[in-house]
């Protein structure tokens, strides 16, 4: 499972996780059709999002685990680096 780096999608647990990741699925995340109907049709769309959704599903039942059996990782901040003269 490829995962991207983002943090908006787990809410409380988001809170908590400074860096997290976003699951992926087979292709992109989105179905097409000017109505309901049509949505429906798209049988790859609605496959992309079933796995789309197994891999969130797994992603926040694993960061969930992870946090209960080893807590948060330390994060290092404040550190910043500037090349204002271009070398």
């Amino acid at each position: 499972m490829q995962v991207l780096y983002s943090n908006y999608w787990l809410g409380e647990l988001g809170k908590d996780v400074i860096d997290a990741y976003q699951a992926s699925s087979i292709y992109w995340n989105q179905v097409h059709g000017f109505t309901a109907e049509d949505v429906k049709k798209d049988l790859e769309g609605l496959q992309t999002m079933r796995n789309l959704a197994r891999n969130m599903a797994f992603m926040i039942k694993a960061f969930a685990d992870a946090k209960e059996k080893y807590g948060l990782p330390g994060v290092e901040r404040n550190a910043f680096t500037s090349f204002p003269d271009g070398k």
